[in-house]
């Protein structure tokens, strides 16, 4: 007799991380698999995690008070719709879960982040995918695709992996024709990385009264935290005090909120001169401009993902690829591209058919 596990959980895919470079057999290899910053920290952050240290015997503060406060003063909302936990993944099972109960469904663009798709089928909701248009969500087709019992829809903007984004005034429209009661999440994870005047800015939608609205975003990316693992959600009062109550509690470490606190209020350029974290804003394009013009293999979205065919080279075998690192999804082969040492370097070519294959994601 073996321990009874819920038969929908066995079904559930395992996540799949690109490889490290150290996994990788070649020399000096590059790792643009998982979207990471691979610049220092931004100044002065390093010094304050160091400072936090001799408190990690302690407990960190439940209600992150400090973190909260600054950002709500940030982003211009009360610090009761502020919600913080170890990373924007860590809130998606309890966002979800505050809305979708057995049989519920949830509308999603597809391809797109799938951490909110496995939080679906943890809960035994029901995905409902919409394939991209053009590589972009289908806002249209998403609104068409919801019933009496959608309970939620996601929109990735800018999309993970394609990297394209959605505009202000066609996520109004989509706004529109989602009832009052219906979740709308905006993940903005690559929101600091969005280079068009036309993508809405999340914060915008809530204080202009959008109250099916979470948005999600991280310190992972643009602040290059993602080993400390810290993001939020910014929603309605009602629901960020409901959602407080099912994110674990001390999700975040000490050394993870002293490391945001001396993040908040850096913009990218600051960093622009020192080759620190926030300079990624103004490789990507540079480099993605490059090989897709060079090569015409693996498109230019916008942003630091690109997504192109996944050919035959890449699928079958590392004799094809030599150092570089990405990730390779059903048909399609996704790199994180930008770094201004990569992108010039001769000898690793940004080509599907020499990129060294990750994990599915």
């Amino acid at each position: 007799m073996t321990v009874r596990i819920r038969p929908h959980l066995l079904e559930l895919p395992s996540y799949r991380a690109g490889r490290r470079p150290n996994q990788v057999a070649a020399e000096n290899a590059v790792k643009l698999s998982s979207n990471e910053s691979p610049f220092p920290l931004l100044p002065g952050v390093a010094e304050s995690i160091a400072a936090a240290t001799p408190e990690v015997n302690r407990y960190p503060d439940s209600s992150q008070g400090p973190l909260r406060d600054l950002l709500a003063d940030n982003l211009g909302v009360d610090a009761g719709r502020v919600v913080v936990a170890g990373g924007s993944m860590t809130i998606f099972g309890p966002l979800l879960q505050c809305v979708v109960a057995e049989g519920d469904e949830v509308v999603f663009a597809w391809r797109t982040f799938e951490a909110p798709i496995t939080a679906t089928a943890v809960l035994a909701g029901r995905p409902v995918f919409v394939p991209l248009r053009d590589s972009r969500h289908d806002l249209s087709a998403m609104a068409d695709a919801m019933t009496e019992r959608t309970r939620a829809v996601v929109v990735c903007n800018p999309n993970n992996p394609t990297g394209t984004v959605v505009h202000t005034e066609e996520l109004l429209q989509f706004l529109k024709r989602v009832p009052p009661e219906t979740l709308v999440v905006l993940d903005e994870a690559y929101h600091d990385f969005a280079t068009d005047p036309e993508v809405p800015d999340g914060m915008e939608l809530l204080r202009s009264g959008h109250e099916n609205l979470a948005v999600l975003r991280t310190f992972s990316k643009a602040q290059g935290l993602a080993g400390l693992r810290i993001g939020y959600c910014v929603t309605s009062e009602r629901l960020a005090t409901v959602l407080t109550r099912l994110v674990p509690v001390f999700s975040v470490s000490r050394l993870a909120e002293a490391a945001a606190i001396a993040s908040i209020g850096r913009e990218a350029s600051d960093a622009a001169g020192s080759g620190g974290a926030g300079t990624y804003p103004h490789e990507a394009p540079r480099s993605g401009d490059r090989y897709a013009e060079e090569r015409g293999q693996l498109r230019l979205a916008s942003g630091r993902r690109v997504l192109g065919p996944a050919h035959r080279e890449a699928r079958g075998g590392r004799r094809h690829c030599s150092r570089l690192s990405t990730r390779r999804h059903a048909g399609d082969c996704r790199a994180t591209g930008g770094e201004r040492r990569v992108s010039r370097r001769r000898d690793t070519p940004l080509a599907a058919e020499r990129l060294e294959v990750g994990g599915t994601g």
